[in-house]
């Protein structure tokens, strides 16, 4: 199994292969970003 983990600006998404390299799942999940102040990051 391998896991692949992209971790984007606006959101995190997850890829599953099994050994052959079929993929078995998938994910992603928005970001929810803020700041204290505008412009500040």
């Amino acid at each position: 199994m391998y896991l692949g983990i992209d971790l984007g600006t606006s959101e995190v998404k997850l890829l599953l292969l099994d050994g052959t390299g079929r993929i078995v799942g998938t994910a992603g999940s928005a970001l929810t970003l803020s700041s204290p102040e505008p412009l500040w990051s």
